[in-house]
């Protein structure tokens, strides 16, 4: 045998052909070039995102017009500390209680909007029976 170690051969790469193989393996991971839109396409998506953006805002706000959001009435007894009068409820108005932010006439009135209006129902009634024709 003899006594010198053999040397392993290198193989020598193309530099070209590396570099193709490399560009080949990127070119798979890229897009094609259809995927993006052209700059019309995206001029027209960013119109229409526009409009329905400006279509939302004014459906929001003509409903807040239509549809006011109206505040809890504060309660009638001064005992409870859940709607006290304050800037987040509405005093109760006369001639009715409330109570959790509700309105409820007293007897001989009835709800109108957010008030109480005596009911000309029942005093025509009373009036029959105190003075009869």
């Amino acid at each position: 045998m003899s006594s010198t170690p053999k040397r392993r051969v290198k193989a020598k790469l193309d530099p070209s052909s590396s570099s193709r193989s490399s560009l080949h393996s990127l070119g798979a991971l890229e897009p094609p070039s259809s995927f993006f839109p052209s700059r019309e396409e995206l001029l027209k998506l960013v119109a229409v995102l526009a409009i329905a953006s400006a279509v939302a805002v004014s459906c929001n706000f003509f409903a807040g017009v239509v549809n006011p959001q109206t505040k809890p009435f504060c309660n009638s007894d001064a005992e409870s500390a859940e709607f006290s009068p304050s800037d987040s409820c509405e005093p109760c108005p006369r001639h009715g209680e409330c109570h959790q932010g509700e309105l409820e006439c007293v007897r001989g009135y009835r709800q109108q909007g957010r008030s109480c209006v005596e009911d000309g129902d029942i005093n025509e009634t009373a009036k029959q029976l105190v003075c009869p024709s």
